[in-house]
């Protein structure tokens, strides 16, 4: 099976773009979740989930009931490093 482009950037996914640009938008989503869902026992599917960053630093803060899917596989290698167990392979189509 050929893989897709999230297949071949996997390994440096998080480094394309320039650090203080990605942290910026990692710390907006997770103060958006921290402002608007205050109650860390809710459940959290993150579709399109990557590498897993997202969700390891939700967890990192509390909301421990995280779960991912991705269409990547070598993406989601990556992401159950980080989260083992939690994340699948899948899409939604």
């Amino acid at each position: 099976m050929e893989k897709n482009i999230f297949d071949k950037v996997a390994n440096f996914y998080e480094e394309i773009f320039p650090e203080y640009i990605f942290n910026h938008y990692l710390n907006k989503r997770i103060d958006f979740f921290k402002k608007n869902f205050p109650d860390k026992y809710i459940k959290i599917l993150d579709v399109g989930c990557g590498t897993g960053i997202f969700l390891e630093k939700l967890k990192e803060r509390g909301y421990d009931n995280v779960w991912g899917i991705d269409i990547s596989e070598e993406m989601v290698k990556i992401a159950n490093k980080r989260l083992q167990g939690r994340i699948m392979k899948g899409s939604i189509t």
